[in-house]
């Protein structure tokens, strides 16, 4: 964090004020480079803009820096600083917009009104950051459309049965 303040030519209580550990610092270096993964600006479909979300999101993990903080993480201990600042920055970031997405689509009335939100949060991100963990797939356009897809197919109103 010295040598941080030192480059910045700033004091070290300000770069604390923006990352408060030398894991958040670390993260927020990783994942600072390229596009956005978030923040989508928002169009007519709350259902759209979700898939767009997501493939920005499989795109930066997609890229070698996106692929080396997320094995990173996955080798560190979930309860390890790094871990928590990933969760924090990265994974939190990413779940707010797409809950706010999924809150959209269901006043659009496109989503069931009483869906459990955390677990199709995880529905909808947890095949995309396993498959780029496994290695088993490719994570494109194409894959994150057909999960969005079968997502909502088994979300949406009245597309399950008894």
């Amino acid at each position: 964090m010295e040598a941080v303040a030192r480059r910045a030519g700033v004091g070290k209580p300000t770069v604390y004020r923006n990352w408060p550990s030398r894991e958040a610092l670390a993260m927020a270096a990783l994942m600072q480079p390229g596009a956005p993964m978030t923040d989508v600006a928002p169009s007519a479909s709350a259902l759209a803009d979700l898939a767009r979300q997501l493939a920005n999101v499989a795109r930066v993990f997609a890229r070698p820096r996106g692929r080396n903080a997320l094995l990173m993480v996955a080798s560190s201990d979930p309860g390890s600083e790094l871990a928590k600042a990933f969760r924090n920055q990265v994974m939190q970031s990413s779940r707010d917009e797409g809950r706010g997405l999924i809150l959209r689509a269901q006043a659009e009335e496109l989503l069931k009104p009483d869906l459990a939100m955390e677990t199709a949060l995880d529905m909808i991100y947890g095949p995309v950051f396993f498959r780029l963990l496994m290695g088993h797939g490719v994570v494109d356009d194409a894959f994150v459309a057909a999960l969005l897809r079968q997502v909502i197919d088994g979300l949406g109103v009245g597309s399950m049965g008894p």
